[in-house]
C-alpha cells in the first residue's frame, strides 16, 4: 500500500514540476540570473546615501500588507536587523505599521499614520510597498527621526517632483522589480538577491524569470498557508516568526504537491466566477465588466476576463470588477489589463489616481503597472453608473 501511495504521489509531484511554457518563455523580461542580478544600479547607488547607523537603528517599518511583495519587505528588514542586534527581534524593538496604499485623494494624512503617531515621533522610520500622497511623505518627514522610503509604484515619484519634497531622499524604482527586490539590494548590496525573495518578485512584476522554473505551485501554497492567512496578524512580530520558520524548513515536493492543488481550486473558481462578466464601456473604454468585490481572488478573475474577452475575440481596453463596501460606503473599483503585454498600453494607474480625486473618498486611488483601484462615492451627484457610458464622463 505504501509504494502504491508513493507512486501516485510522485505521479502528482510530475503535473507539478512542468515547466513554463514557452509562451512565457518569449516574454521572460531577464534572459538569465546574471541579467536578473546585473538591473540594481538605482537602488545601489541609494543604499550608499544611507549611512550603516542609520538603517541598522531603524525602530519602525511602515509596510503594505495586501501583498506578498509589502510582507516580503518588511520579512526582509527584520531579519537585517535580528542579524545587526545578533538577537531575535521583538515587539520592544520595532513597531509594525501594517497598511495599504494611500496615493490618490490629497485629502490629508493616512489614517493609520495619524492613528500611530506616538511610534513615528522621533523614531527611525522606513516605508515599503506603499504609494503614498504627500501629506503623508511631508508628515513622516517632519515628525520622524529619520526617513527611508523604498517603493515601486512611479505614480509617487510624479507626485513628489510636483512638490518642494526632494525626490532624492527616497528611492521609488522604475517597475523593473517588485519592492521586496530592491529592498533586499538596499540592505545587502553585495549579496545576490536570493531565490525566495526573486519568486515574489517575478509574481509581482510578471517577469516570467525562466531561471528560477515554474514556482507558481509553491507562491500558491505560500500565499494560502502565510501570506494571505487571516489568522496571521502582520503587526505582531510572531507573525513574521512564523513565516521565517516556513521560509527556512520549507520542503519544495510537498508545497508544489499541496499548492498545484490549492491552484486547481482557485483556476476553478475564478472561471466560475469570470464567465458572468459582460462588454461594455467605462469612460469611454471598451472593457469586460463584472459586480465582484473579493480580497482573494479579485486579481485572478480580472486576468480571466481579460483571457475570455480574447478568446471571444473581443477587443477590450482592460477588465474592471466593482462591489459596494457597506462598511465605508464607497464603491470598491478595480481595473486590469493584459499583463502579457511587457508595457501597459492605458496607464490604468494614472487614471484610478485621477478619478480617486475626482471622487474625493478619503483612500484616493493609485496602482502599478498593468493595474488601477480606486474608491467611488454614492451621493453628491455621483454613482458608479455614471462611470459605465460609452462617452467618458470625468476623464
Amino acid at each position: 500500500m505504501k509504494n502504491k501511495i508513493n507512486k501516485i504521489v510522485s505521479k502528482c509531484l510530475e503535473t507539478c514540476d512542468d515547466p513554463f511554457t514557452s509562451t512565457y518563455d518569449s516574454i521572460s523580461v531577464f534572459k538569465n540570473d546574471k541579467d536578473y542580478q546585473a538591473s540594481f544600479d538605482g537602488i545601489l547607488k541609494y543604499s550608499k546615501k544611507i549611512p550603516d547607523k542609520q538603517k541598522n537603528e531603524i525602530d519602525c517599518i511602515i509596510f503594505n500588507k495586501l501583498n506578498a511583495d509589502g510582507i516580503t519587505c518588511a520579512y526582509i528588514i527584520i531579519q537585517y536587523l535580528s542579524k545587526g542586534l545578533k538577537k531575535k527581534i521583538t515587539q520592544d524593538d520595532i513597531r509594525l505599521i501594517a497598511t495599504g496604499p494611500w496615493s490618490g485623494s490629497g485629502k490629508g494624512v493616512a489614517r493609520d499614520i495619524k492613528y500611530n503617531e506616538r511610534y513615528i515621533k522621533n523614531k527611525n522610520i522606513i516605508v515599503v510597498d506603499l504609494a503614498y500622497n504627500i501629506e503623508s511623505l511631508d508628515y513622516l518627514k517632519r515628525e520622524a527621526k529619520t526617513v527611508i522610503v523604498i517603493d515601486d509604484h512611479i505614480i509617487t515619484n510624479k507626485l513628489i517632483k510636483n512638490t518642494k519634497l526632494n525626490s532624492k531622499n527616497y528611492y521609488i524604482g522604475d517597475e523593473k522589480h517588485a519592492a521586496c527586490a530592491y529592498t533586499w539590494k538596499f540592505f545587502y548590496p553585495k549579496k545576490k538577491v536570493i531565490p525566495f525573495v526573486q519568486m515574489i518578485d517575478s509574481d509581482d512584476r510578471k517577469l516570467f524569470l525562466k531561471h528560477i522554473g515554474n514556482t507558481l505551485p509553491i507562491r500558491t501554497y505560500l500565499n494560502y498557508r502565510i501570506i494571505h492567512n487571516p489568522h496571521l496578524k502582520w503587526n505582531d512580530i510572531r507573525s513574521f516568526d512564523k513565516l521565517d520558520k516556513m521560509v527556512n524548513e520549507l520542503n519544495p515536493n510537498f508545497a508544489k504537491f499541496v499548492g498545484h492543488y490549492f491552484d486547481e481550486l482557485v483556476n476553478n473558481l475564478k472561471d466560475q466566477i469570470a464567465k458572468n462578466a459582460v462588454f461594455g464601456y467605462f469612460e469611454g473604454h471598451p472593457v469586460y465588466i463584472l459586480c465582484f468585490n473579493d480580497p482573494a481572488l479579485y486579481k485572478v478573475v480580472l486576468r480571466q476576463m481579460v483571457s475570455n474577452a480574447k478568446k471571444a475575440n473581443k477587443h477590450i481596453d482592460f477588465a474592471v470588477t466593482w462591489g459596494w463596501e457597506h462598511s465605508n460606503n464607497v464603491y470598491n473599483i478595480q481595473l486590469s489589463e493584459d499583463h502579457s503585454i511587457p508595457l501597459p498600453g492605458h496607464n490604468l494607474p494614472e487614471m484610478a489616481r485621477k478619478l480617486g480625486n475626482i471622487g474625493g473618498y478619503r483612500d484616493g486611488g493609485g496602482g502599478s503597472k498593468h493595474v488601477g483601484h480606486f474608491y467611488w462615492p454614492r451621493g453628491n451627484g455621483k454613482d458608479i453608473w455614471d462611470l459605465f457610458e460609452k462617452k467618458a464622463r470625468f476623464l
